[in-house]
Parts: structure tokens; C-alpha cells; sequence
């Protein structure tokens, strides 16, 4: 039987937000697929830019334990392409981080968090597997960076109406805007962290997304912010009670077994959600919907189990 941990983490909370039963199917069941190629990839660009802002190269990669694995499962032309592909992606995207030379930098820093200091409730308990990718000081500038991949979208001419844009290919069709990235579970998180951490009350993020598909040229963006202690506690207020929710259902299941799917579907309302964004299609499909032989016909709405 899957043994379940009371550990938290962002991907958690972000997973659990966008669809109740496939949360509970992956955390309390233990349901996980491989990682497909593209998630490989997308992890050994990340590497690079961790041998990067360590040692300042980026074709020296840390490759060693689940990322080794991951590779050893690839084909081996895959696995040749992305050893080869992975350096320059990562290498464009340096550009869009500071000069690491002239400032303090912290690389994968493990994520801890006192969410008591600035919420009502218990402290929730955080995964030790959870890294921030680069904390960054310069005199009195704080800035917390992660790194993200994204193999962008082919828009149809239909969803193309529907989202009002043009079709074809989008390169940053699943990048957040500005605005959408304050209210990102995970930006919320490390922003707190690093702030509580360093006692200072802003902190600006950078968000690098870099272009995986290999049809195009090394292409990377980033997006940009700056807030303040203030926005980020009430920003993160819903994320912490749902923390504090989702470890309610973790104790539970430790104690009578995970539930059943009937039980999960008679307390949480179905939500059926619009294409082309629906979580159930997105980053090709879910592996517990019905379209992938799963036994989950619609996506769930963690905000309604909270009463929102």
C-alpha cells in the first residue's frame, strides 16, 4: 500500500487547486506516471542552469540519481539529442540572470517556510525535496528565481477564436502574465520564504520559462515582479488553508485508508472545465481521466471544498 506523508508542497497545493481527485489519485493512492521525454528534458535544462549558477558552466551537469534514471529510460537517440540540445537552451537563457559574480547566490535552496509567523493555524510541514532554484542578494536587493520549461502550443483556428488570438504556433502560450504570477502558489510560497528568512519586507521574482520544443532556435523569456510582504500574506491565504485542508484529508487516509471514489465524488461538486486550458487536457492529458483509460470523467475544484 502507498504510505502517505504529511509533507507539502507547492506542485501539491497547485495540483489539489486545479482538480481534487487527481491530487488524491497521485498523493493518497500513490498513482504517478514516468516522466515523459519532454519532462526529461525539461529537467536536464534545469540541471545545466544549476551546474551554471554553481560552477558557471552550463555543459556540466549534475546527473545523478532521478534524473539519471529518467535518462536511462529514454531511448538512447532521445537521450543523445537532449544531452546535446539541453547545454545551449540553458545557455540562452543565462542572459536573463544576473551577473552572478558581483552578488551573493544561494542555488537550490531547500524550501522552508514558518506559515504560523504569518497565519492562523498550525505549521504545515514542507517537503525536503522542495528547492528553490536561486535566491540572489545585492546590497539590499532580494531576488528569488526558478526555472520552467514549456514546449508551447499549436492553436487551432477554433481555439484560436475562442481565446481571441491568432493561430498557429505560440511559444509562450502556457507563461503567466505578470499579474498571474503574483497569485502563483509557488511564487507566493518562495517570496514568503526568502523574506522571512532574510527579514525584509520586498522581494522582486523571475520566473525564466525556457522554449523546449526543438523544431525552433534556444529561445527563453522571463517574467518579472516585484511585491511586498503585505501582498504576498494575502495572496496566500487560500493556499494555506487549503495546505491545511489537504493534510486534514492526508491524516484521514493514514488513519481509515485512503477514500473511496464514490466518496471523493458524493463530497467534492463536479466541475466541468472549458477547453483549451481544461487541467484534465493540459501537458497531454491526465493520466486518471478517462481520455488516458483513468476512472475520473471530470476535473474537481478544490475551492468549492473550502466554500469558495
Amino acid at each position: 500500500m502507498h504510505e502517505i506523508n504529511l509533507e507539502l508542497s507547492a506542485s501539491q497545493l497547485k495540483a489539489a487547486d486545479q482538480c481534487f481527485i487527481s491530487w488524491a489519485f497521485t498523493y493518497l493512492y500513490g498513482l504517478r506516471s514516468p516522466s515523459k521525454p519532454y519532462q526529461v528534458f525539461g529537467k536536464l535544462i534545469h540541471a545545466c542552469l544549476e551546474s551554471y549558477a554553481i560552477t558557471g558552466n552550463v555543459y556540466k551537469p549534475d546527473i545523478d540519481g532521478e534524473l539519471s534514471n529518467d535518462l536511462s529510460a529514454l531511448t538512447d537517440v532521445n537521450r543523445s539529442r537532449f544531452l546535446k540540445e539541453a547545454p545551449p537552451r540553458a545557455l540562452n537563457a543565462t542572459r536573463l540572470l544576473p551577473d552572478l559574480s558581483q552578488c551573493r547566490r544561494w542555488p537550490e535552496e531547500v524550501f522552508t517556510f514558518n506559515s504560523s509567523q504569518y497565519f492562523t493555524g498550525p505549521d504545515l510541514s514542507w517537503s525536503p525535496r522542495s528547492k528553490i532554484d536561486l535566491i540572489v542578494n545585492s546590497g539590499s536587493r532580494w531576488l528569488v528565481t526558478d526555472y520552467k520549461s514549456t514546449r508551447g502550443k499549436r492553436v487551432s483556428k477554433s481555439d484560436a477564436r475562442e481565446l481571441g488570438i491568432e493561430p498557429g504556433f505560440h511559444p509562450w502560450f502556457y507563461v503567466p502574465t505578470a499579474a498571474e504570477l503574483r497569485n502563483d502558489v509557488q511564487f507566493i510560497l518562495y517570496a514568503l520564504a526568502v523574506m522571512q528568512a532574510a527579514d525584509v519586507t520586498e522581494i522582486e521574482g523571475r520566473w525564466i520559462y525556457i522554449l523546449t520544443d526543438e523544431k525552433h532556435s534556444p529561445r527563453s523569456e522571463s517574467v518579472d515582479v516585484t511585491v511586498t510582504l503585505d501582498e504576498m500574506i494575502e495572496a496566500g491565504k487560500r493556499w494555506i488553508e487549503l495546505g491545511h485542508c489537504i493534510t486534514q484529508w492526508k491524516l484521514a487516509s493514514k488513519q481509515h485508508g485512503p477514500p473511496s471514489l464514490d466518496h471523493l465524488k458524493r463530497n467534492l461538486p463536479v466541475v466541468v472545465y472549458p477547453e483549451p486550458k481544461s487541467p484534465c487536457m493540459q501537458y497531454g492529458g491526465c493520466m486518471h481521466h478517462v481520455t488516458k483509460k483513468g476512472k475520473c470523467d471530470a476535473g474537481m475544484d478544490a475551492a468549492s471544498l473550502l466554500g469558495g
